[in-house]
């Protein structure tokens, strides 16, 4: 079947070398599919939304916080493709999501991809509480509604080691999501605390306006043991599944 897909701007095939990348920004290349959701809240429908990163996967990044990308969304299955508008009804791109969530009335809430402050980090009076942009779509993909979700830990969050990232903690968000058998969603974070790699699960009770930190899935300190190359010892990527008994979590991820 033929797939058409409407982008509200010209779209740029680079080459992939990084010269090319570092320019191919926001109406620059699709870099992969982050993220394919189903629209709908708990009423799930057939209306996809689809999110691509128009970055390079490079610390050279063109952009403080988040990551440039750019949604679409389909509401006949994914046959046809139309980019998704703001809310403000500029031109600019939508910006890379990942993850979603169901929330209430049938709407979708979808994170960023990095934890930021607002103020710049190095003079931010409190770095136990972050925030992620968040957006807010409707069961046709219409963006409905902006707002920062709070986040709090009980540990002080790292800089972003990246010379422009003045706002940019070093978490960022990555894999799904959970709904708990208690209603509550969790989604995990993965980066730098105290010089450890670690991978940390965060808890929502409020279709994502605030998160408490729920536990360390992961952290670099505790894999030494003589098997484990010393090359691949950094948790990141991650995804998580509820089992069967709807008590207990599996969590994988990627070790670099």
């Amino acid at each position: 079947n033929t797939v058409v897909v409407e982008p509200s701007m010209p779209v740029l095939v680079v080459s992939g070398r990084a010269e090319d990348e570092k320019h191919a920004q926001v109406n620059g290349q699709l870099w992969f599919p982050a993220l394919v959701y189903r629209l709908g809240g708990g009423t799930a429908t057939d209306n996809l939304l689809l999110s691509f990163k128009t970055d390079c996967d490079c610390t050279e990044l063109p952009i403080d916080v988040g990551m440039n990308g750019r949604d679409f969304v389909s509401t006949d299955s994914g046959k046809h493709w139309i980019e998704v508008s703001r809310i403000d009804d500029t031109n600019e791109a939508t910006g890379l999501v990942r993850p979603c969530f169901p929330a209430k009335n049938g709407t979708t809430v979808c994170l960023t991809r990095t934890v930021h402050s607002h103020t710049p980090v190095g003079r931010a009076a409190d770095n136990r509480t972050a925030y992620l942009a968040a957006q807010v779509f409707d069961d046709i993909g219409r963006q409905v509604e902006l707002f920062n979700a709070s986040l709090s830990f009980p540990f002080e969050l790292d800089p972003y080691p990246r010379g422009n990232a003045q706002f940019t903690y070093s978490l960022g968000t990555d894999g799904n999501t959970l709904t708990s058998f208690d209603g509550s969603t969790l989604m995990t974070l993965y980066g730098g605390v105290a010089g450890a790699s670690v991978i940390v699960a965060m808890r929502t009770e409020d279709d994502g306006r605030h998160f408490e930190y729920y536990g360390t899935v992961a952290n670099s300190t505790e894999y030494s043991q003589a098997h484990v190359s010393s090359d691949c010892m950094r948790p990141t990527e991650t995804s998580m599944t509820l089992l069967d008994d709807e008590k207990t979590i599996l969590s994988v991820w990627r070790s670099v």
